[in-house]
């Protein structure tokens, strides 16, 4: 069973895939399984260094796998369905997760440069060390989410909805565009931010915690003038 990790605060109540690695089955092409069509689930598979990219499989469902050094570059999995999923070192640049359901899921070390997930729903995820420049997260739901070690430079993270325990640790905001996304109670302090894209009055960030140069930036948002 999946068990529940808590934490202090309002950090994430994130809970680990309900993943059993040595019990994984192996020898299915991963290309051949996501193409098999979303009546047709992947259930308990290990997928390793396979290629996937550009695959058509919108809606496809996938329970309890491992995907690591996958290529899924450009791949359509819109409307797909991942819990219990684990991304090892997978490239997923480009790939369109619009409206995709993710479920205790993990992606580790990868790639998702400009992958789509506008209107995602994202329940106890969580991205560690991923590559996630000029990602759209727009319109997503994100709840028990937590980012930590990542690049997200100019990635679109607008209107995200029930916002709820969304952590950012040591990452990249640089030009994110956040307009619209509510990001009281949440710790900006370890992370960079600057030439982001905020709604009027920056209402997005009040309420969040930052440290003082972050507020001179933010300051300088607002067109307020620092005198030295």
């Amino acid at each position: 069973m999946a068990t529940q990790k808590k934490t202090d605060g309002g950090a994430p109540l994130l809970q680990r895939p309900d993943l059993d690695e040595g019990a994984l089955r192996a020898g299915l092409e991963l290309i051949d399984g996501l193409e098999g069509g979303p009546d047709d689930p992947l259930e308990g598979w290990l997928f390793s260094g396979m290629e996937a990219a550009w695959a058509s499989a919108d809606g496809v469902e996938l329970r309890q796998c491992l995907l690591r050094g996958c290529e899924l570059r450009g791949a359509s999995l819109k409307r797909g369905s991942f819990v219990d999923v684990v991304f090892e070192r997978c490239d997923l640049s480009n790939a369109r997760l619009s409206e995709a359901f993710f479920q205790r899921v993990r992606f580790v070390d990868c790639k998702l440069l400009g992958a789509d997930l506008d209107g995602a729903r994202l329940r106890s995820a969580a991205f560690t060390g991923c590559v996630l420049r000029m990602a759209n997260f727009s319109l997503s739901k994100a709840q028990d989410v937590r980012f930590a070690q990542c690049d997200l430079t100019e990635a679109a993270l607008r209107d995200l909805r029930e916002c709820k325990r969304v952590e950012f640790s040591a990452c990249d905001l640089r030009r994110a565009e956040l307009a619209g996304t509510r990001l009281a109670g949440i710790d900006l302090t370890t992370c960079e931010i600057g030439g982001n894209a905020w709604g009027p009055g920056l209402a997005e960030v009040r309420g969040a915690v930052v440290t003082p140069l972050q507020a001179m930036e933010l300051a300088r948002a607002l067109g307020v003038r620092i005198q030295d």
